[in-house]
């Protein structure tokens, strides 16, 4: 039985995936901890049961397919592709698993830039000098929580939790909802 969002004790939650998650999810050769994709898969599937929604941002597609291509093994690589393939084709026929929704129409595309050189470059854990900045599809994945959270705060009665599911730390502590027992990685 699918539960009612408003039967729901609890707010209704968004995910925001990044490539860290879908790598272990589809257990992609040399970039997936065997523990990590047990745990997320369990965690998908308790999302998927509740019911919550999943968004994918088209640039962690593309950072999925590159880590794909780097796979040593010609029959796994294709194999890889193939089933992401089918994932992809049914989410967009029907938006189950996820909703992939594009990066940003290009008319706001020099806005992420312009964004991305003057808050997400700085955004470090070691501070200017560090090398563990937020990237460019992490900002664009940062954004697109954002505005899920303001627009579904908006045009819902019931409140609505917008969280980012990553094992970048960095990423993470950029969610619009800080999420309870959240996982990282092991």
């Amino acid at each position: 039985m699918v539960k009612s969002s408003l039967m729901r004790k609890e707010p209704f939650k968004i995910y925001v995936i990044d490539t860290s998650y879908l790598l272990e999810l589809f257990k992609v050769d040399g970039s997936f901890n065997e523990k990590d994709a047990e745990e997320i898969h369990q965690r998908f599937k308790k999302a998927i049961e509740a019911p919550y929604r999943f968004i994918v941002p088209l640039p962690c597609l593309y950072e999925l397919g590159n880590h794909v291509a780097d796979v040593r093994s010609f029959e796994r690589k294709k194999e890889l592709a193939l089933k992401i393939a089918e994932t992809i084709k049914k989410s967009i026929e029907n938006q189950k698993p996820w909703e992939i929704v594009p990066a940003i129409d290009i008319g706001n595309f020099i806005d992420l830039w312009e964004k991305f050189a003057k808050e997400y470059i700085e955004c470090t854990k070691g501070g200017k000098n560090s090398s563990e900045s937020i990237g460019l599809v992490d900002a664009t994945i940062i954004e697109e929580a954002r505005k899920l959270k303001k627009d579904k705060s908006k045009r819902r009665i019931e409140p609505v939790k917008v969280h980012i599911w990553t094992k970048d730390k960095t990423l993470k502590a950029h969610e619009p909802d800080e999420e309870e027992n959240s996982f990282t990685g092991a």
